[in-house]
């Protein structure tokens, strides 16, 4: 038989890593279970484990080294501005949220929704650290940017991802100011005047260091 631990060490209130097993002995695995491990048997051949592992560790370690390189040579090419922003929280990802939202609507702004990719992931038998959009805004301001081109709804409200890594600290990531006037205004032709751009910047900031100090 094969088998592979999907997912990062055991964290107190989590379900766990879950162990994926292939071959055809693997079912005999699934008695692992009465002692509170996660098991599930894909019924493959044996090696596909191994594969899964790979490739699961191929896609998160990857796609955070890509990330990295290409956030280092915006910043040698002094283009971060136009990135995503970044910042650390000292809380958990649950309080980061809470402490978010709470920001923004001390703001008077609205929360809109919370899109919980981690539960999404659990409830289809997969496994992901906590990874949770908040959308939110100001209906005041975007309305009428919207009644002037429509389609600038695909792109808002704006978006904060609040998210986990593989080392249990908890990140605060959403488009920068000039990235939304310049990027997401820009594409449906429209544009963010300096004041309103200096503005969301400031709040961006102020909602941010409320929700990660």
């Amino acid at each position: 038989m094969d088998a592979g631990i999907i997912c990062g060490p055991p964290k107190p209130g989590t379900p766990g890593p879950l162990i994926y097993t292939f071959g055809p002995d693997a079912p005999a695995l699934g008695m692992l279970a009465q002692h509170g491990l996660r098991i599930s048997d894909l019924h493959g051949p044996v090696g596909a484990a191994s594969g899964l592992k790979m490739s699961y560790a191929g896609i998160t370690k990857g796609l955070t080294a890509l990330a990295s390189a290409m956030m280092l040579a915006a910043m040698r090419f002094g283009a971060a501005p136009a990135l995503l922003v970044t910042v650390a929280s000292l809380h958990t990802a649950a309080e980061t949220i809470e402490r978010f939202e709470a920001a923004v609507r001390a703001k008077e702004w609205a929360v809109f929704a919370k899109l919980d990719h981690a539960a999404a992931a659990e409830a289809a038998g997969l496994q992901l650290r906590p990874c949770t959009v908040v959308v939110f805004g100001n209906p005041k301001g975007g309305t009428p940017a919207m009644r002037t081109n429509s389609t600038l709804a695909i792109d808002l409200p704006l978006k904060a991802l609040v998210w986990e890594d593989d080392s249990g600290k908890v990140w605060l990531t959403y488009n920068s100011a000039e990235f939304v006037g310049q990027h997401v205004y820009g594409r449906h032709g429209l544009s963010l005047d300096a004041k309103p751009s200096r503005g969301l910047a400031k709040l961006l900031g102020d909602v941010s260091r409320d929700a990660t100090r």
